[in-house]
Order: structure tokens, then C-alpha cells, then sequence
């Protein structure tokens, strides 16, 4: 959410599906993809390359003026950036850092909501796609790993914090596992947990958690988790609750489990009703935590209860979709936005869920 009051989304590229039979072993079949699957014989279409695609930024007006169900449009001026798989982050002064993407691009750009621009920023050092990206307390943002050319790239080590007042990036400590498609989740004393993505070594999900200490400028090892995830972290996040735990799902498994920081453990908790792989997990404001969607190309939403550690079936999206993105409103309500849809490359519908 920008300074303004508004959504700020990225979109990504297309993804199609495939029903797998029972007694296979699904997964992304492509060797060519970030995330190919040596091991599954069917695939599920979850494939992801850094292929060139038309990423865009899509304005939603949570004060009533409207979403505009496609592009970002200001004055009636249309916006995009070329590339896929970049980062978008609100920084502490609301304008947005966009940062990388196909084809590893190592270029940055700042969108103004202020003038309704886009305007070049400091350039990386390495050029990556399927990072992540985190605004961290002092107003600078921490940019790890990724891969740094689409389809034969390697996975990124080398980590970067861009400085919004210089205008420049740093290259600082790297991670100690270079990963793709990974996942960040910060703490209340600031520093940034590292979850999952797909390593040179594990193409089905990397089991290694890292800790960033913003003062230090390092990553150290924290653990693992329990189960291998492939890209559903990246597309899921794992969002911190008010117990200070960590809820890590999706992917394969209808498990889930529990990440404690203090302990750098993880236990099970409870099983999902559905498996849900590129879907959307939402913290509400009542501190359960929404799942919504996901592939392939689910309707299905479930809430889980961290009280109970129990999941229960919700009620239904309008639109079946994967890779979409969910916001927590001011109310309460959940925004529904985009994503792939079956038979469809994408889908510029958006909805809204209410939770009471």
C-alpha cells in the first residue's frame, strides 16, 4: 500500500494446468524451468522460467475510486515495465522500488504516486529475476537471491540493499545457500528470516532457513523446515502471526508447520483440506489466517485457526485463479486481485472476501 492508500501489485507471467492421475508424481516436468522436478512424471503447471514478459502494475483505490482492472493508469497515462518476475516494494516515503526481472535485468526503477512517473535508480550488481525483496526499518531495502539469466541461469548468492536517499545499491553479505524463488519474513527486532526456494541442489524445494541481521549486513543458518515446498513460498510468503510463529504451507503436502524464531524450529500443525500450490495466505485482522485459490486453478479458500491449529473449508472465490495476490483492506476485507486462470493466460477480475 502505497502512501496514498493504494495497492500496488506486480503480475507475472502465464501458467497453465494439467490434471494429474492417481499414482503419478506431478511437478514441473520442463528442464529448462527454475523449478523443474527431476522426479515427477506428470506435469502440474507450475513451471516457472524468467522468461521476457509484459509485467504491470495494477493501482486499486481502496477509498473508493475504482479499480481499474488492468494496468497502472494515472492521468490517463498507461505504465508498464518490461520483464518478469520482478520485485515491487513500498518504501517509507510510498513511492515503489521496482527492482530486476527477465531478462535478469539489473536495472531499477521508482514509481512516484505523488507525479504518476516511473524514473531509473541505481542498477544492481548482479542482474537476477525471482528474488525477493524487504523494506527494512531504517527505509532501506534488503534484495536477495534469485537467478540471473532466464532458463539456464544460476541462483544468486551475492545479496544487495538499495539506499533510497543515494539512490544506490550495495552489495553486502551473501546467502549462504544461493537460491531462487525464495521468501523473506521480517521479525519485530527487525531482522529477516530467509524461507524455502529452489537451490542447485534441491530443485524440489530447499529445506534451509537463513536469519539477516540488518546491523551486520550477514545471513547465518536457522534451521530448516520440515517440508520441501518447490515455489509455493514465493508465491505464498510465510506470514508471521500474533504468537510470533511463522506458518509455512502449500506446495505438495496438505501439512503445514509452525516455524518458531526463538528456537529455530518448526513443528506440524494442522492439514489443509486442499492442496494449495500458488495460492494466497492472508493474516486477517482477527489473527487467523486465510488460504485462498491456488493451483491447479482452485475455487477453494480455507481458514486456519492458530488458537486450534486446525483448518476449516470457507466460503468459495468467484473466480478460480492461481498466482493472484490478496491484501488485507482497512475493514477487514480481503482484495482479491488477478492471476492466471484455466483456459486463460491471466485474468484482470478482482473480488472481494468477507471475512466477519
Amino acid at each position: 500500500v502505497d502512501a496514498s492508500g493504494n495497492i500496488v501489485s506486480s503480475g507475472a507471467g502465464s501458467s497453465a494446468g494439467s490434471s494429474a492421475n492417481m499414482g503419478t508424481c506431478y511437478g514441473c516436468t520442463d528442464p529448462l524451468a527454475a523449478n523443474y522436478d527431476p522426479t515427477a512424471n506428470t506435469d502440474d503447471g507450475s513451471c516457472v522460467s524468467c522468461t521476457l514478459d509484459e509485467v504491470t502494475l495494477n493501482l486499486y483505490d481502496s477509498f473508493g475510486d475504482g479499480w481499474n482492472g488492468g494496468i497502472l493508469t494515472v492521468n490517463g497515462v498507461d505504465y508498464t515495465i518490461t520483464g518478469s518476475y520482478p520485485t515491487a516494494t513500498v518504501m517509507a516515503d510510498g513511492r515503489v522500488l521496482v527492482v530486476g526481472g527477465a531478462l535478469a535485468l539489473s536495472t531499477a526503477e521508482i514509481y512516484d504516486p505523488a507525479t504518476g512517473t516511473f524514473s531509473t535508480t541505481g542498477s544492481l550488481s548482479v542482474g537476477r529475476c525471482a528474488h525477493t525483496a524487504m523494506l527494512l526499518n531504517d527505509g532501506r531495502v534488503l534484495i536477495a537471491g534469485g537467478v540471473d539469466n532466464y532458463w539456464y541461469g544460476n541462483k544468486v548468492a551475492v545479496s544487495e540493499i538499495y539506499d533510497p536517499v543515494t539512490g544506490t545499491f550495495s552489495v553486502i553479505g551473501s546467502l549462504a545457500t544461493a537460491r531462487s524463488m525464495l521468501t523473506s519474513t521480517m521479525l519485530p527486532n527487525g531482522e529477516v528470516l530467509i524461507f524455502g526456494g529452489i537451490s542447485e541442489d534441491s530443485s524440489g524445494g530447499e529445506l534451509s532457513v537463513e536469519l539477516f541481521d540488518p546491523i551486520m549486513e550477514t545471513f547465518s543458518p536457522a534451521g530448516t523446515i520440515l517440508e520441501p515446498r518447490t515455489t509455493s513460498l514465493w508465491w505464498t510468503g510465510a506470514p508471521l502471526l500474533a504468537n510470533g510463529k511463522i506458518l509455512i504451507l502449500g506446495g505438495r503436502p496438505t501439512s503445514t508447520e509452525l516455524y518458531d524464531p526463538a528456537t529455530q524450529t518448526s513443528v506440524e500443525t494442522g492439514t489443509m483440506n486442499f492442496k494449495h500450490r500458488a495460492s494466497t495466505v492472508t493474516v486477517l485482522s482477527t489473527g487467523q489466517v486465510l488460504v485462498a485459490g491456488g493451483s491447479l486453478y482452485l475455487d477453494s479458500t480455507e481458514i486456519y485457526d492458530p488458537v486450534a491449529g486446525t483448518f476449516r473449508i470457507s466460503e468459495s472465490l468467484g473466480t478460480a485463479r492461481q498466482q493472484h495476490t490478496a491484501t488485507l483492506l482497512q475493514n477487514g476485507d480481503v482484495l482479491i486481485i488477478g492471476g492466471a486462470i484455466e483456459g486463460a493466460a491471466h485474468t484482470e477480475t478482482a473480488e472481494i472476501f468477507h471475512y466477519r
